[in-house]
């Protein structure tokens, strides 16, 4: 059994500042064209491997965190988004008219599988996210001028689920609700699904129905979903409800320039956002998106098309951004984001363990817990017999809240049980493994 991180998430209770000392963005690919997506994934425990699309140029690849990089496959297209399951070994590429491409063999080569994008706007995907089926395989939805495509297959044939001008997909497959779908569609709004697209529901009420694009979106507090969607005219608009309600971010908070192409959200602490911009560089907000800081030290091209959070392999982060007709950039998270300072008015005020999430899950999920108070912090896996697993937690701990990533790797398939116990506090919860 595998614990891959526990963070103390301060941005849930804090403020961050950023940081004023000498810190700056390097370029780390002078490439004179557009890039368009970025997608990252570990194949192995000290290996990240980092993919560019590019308008024209096919796939840039990295596998030394952006020190250097290489052309891998795909060499005369334009590819718009890419998707893949967690470890790489299935790779999506959504390309300008010529559909869906995947790789099996981390992006050496690439097939096209195009069963069921019949007509020439379904060959221009612009979105494609993945999703675990509970089954041990995954879900596949590819977003296009024809609408929302579902292949349960691996992209080997695909089903229309309707919608049209879809230009951009997001998917929580955790949370309350379990799994749900968010779909841009230009010209008519926002809408979600619960049933792999059987259905939908437009949630953009009070949003503009122009271009959106991008949507990103992050689990907060509560459980639900927050939601950012870009709109042109209008800057950002941001929902805490799942998309029920939306909130028009104001303009006037720090972010100079209204055509936000890229978001990046922190997956350690959602609160701290990212935004790259049409023309002013990047931004960050540390509050949620409700305030905004310009972070663009020596970065002189300022067109920022797509923006990626990845390992820098000596456990930080870097930021990446892609430009158009600037290349590729490179700068580390721990300069733009530096000290905390606890706020007491939004400590936690009860104890609380929440149900993990995803669950059932295949073979990672997370736990998150809240301490109203300092205590003396237990969190231990149990199997159906009630025989203790393992110890993840016996320590001290502040108040605040905590998210445990845990990973079932080395467990068969069944139901266990944790148990949080922290001063007279305790409380137990069922895990459910499926692989």
């Amino acid at each position: 059994m595998r614990i891959i991180k526990l963070i103390f998430l301060s941005c849930f209770l804090s403020t961050f500042f950023v940081s004023t000392a000498v810190c700056q963005w390097t370029r780390v690919m002078e490439y004179y064209g557009n890039i368009l997506c970025f997608h990252t994934y570990s194949n192995a425990p000290a290996r990240v491997d980092i993919f560019a699309g590019t308008n024209g140029g096919g796939v840039l690849f990295s596998n030394d965190y952006g020190t250097s990089w290489i052309v891998k496959g795909l060499t005369d297209t334009s590819v718009l988004c890419f998707a893949s399951n967690e470890v790489g070994a299935n790779i999506f590429a959504g390309t300008n008219g010529q559909g869906v491409k995947r790789s099996d063999n981390y992006g050496a080569t690439w097939t096209t599988y195009n069963n069921g994008l019949t007509t020439e706007d379904g060959k221009t995907v612009r979105a494609i996210v993945t999703t675990p089926n509970g089954l041990g395989g995954i879900n596949v939805f590819a977003g296009t001028d024809e609408g929302v495509f579902f292949s349960s297959n691996y992209g080997e044939s695909w089903i229309n689920k309707d919608l049209i001008y879809v230009n951009a997909l997001a998917i929580s497959d955790y949370g309350i609700g379990g799994a749900r779908l968010y779909a841009s569609s230009i010209g008519n709004g926002i809408f979600t699904s619960s049933d792999n697209g059987a259905s939908w529901t437009k949630i953009s009420n009070g949003v503009p129905y122009g271009t959106i694009w991008p949507i990103a979106l992050s689990i907060n507090e509560s459980g639900d979903t927050t939601l950012f969607a870009s709109c042109p005219l209008d800057y950002i608009y941001r929902s805490t409800n799942n998309g029920a309600n939306w909130t028009l971010i104001d303009n006037n908070n720090g972010l100079k320039n209204s055509l936000v192409q890229a978001f990046a959200i922190c997956p350690d602490a959602p609160e701290n956002i990212f935004a790259g911009t049409g023309g002013g560089g990047v931004f960050l907000s540390t509050d949620n998106g409700t305030n905004w800081t310009e972070v663009n030290t020596n970065l002189t091209s300022t067109n920022v098309r797509s923006l990626i959070i990845t390992s820098d392999g000596a456990g930080g982060k870097y930021l990446f951004a892609g430009t158009i007709n600037g290349g590729i950039w490179r700068r580390p998270l721990a300069d733009m984001i530096t000290s905390v300072q606890v706020s007491k008015k939004d400590i936690p005020k009860t104890f609380k363990l929440f149900q993990n999430y995803p669950n059932p899950f295949n073979p990672r999920t997370t736990i998150h817990f809240l301490l109203p108070s300092k205590s003396h912090v237990t969190l231990r896996v149990y199997d159906i017999l009630g025989q203790e697993l393992e110890t993840l937690i016996n320590e001290e701990r502040e108040a605040g809240m905590y998210i445990l990533q845990y990973d079932g790797l080395n467990l068969t398939s069944g139901i266990y049980f944790y148990r949080l116990q922290a001063g007279s506090y305790s409380e137990t919860k069922k895990l459910i493994l499926l692989k």
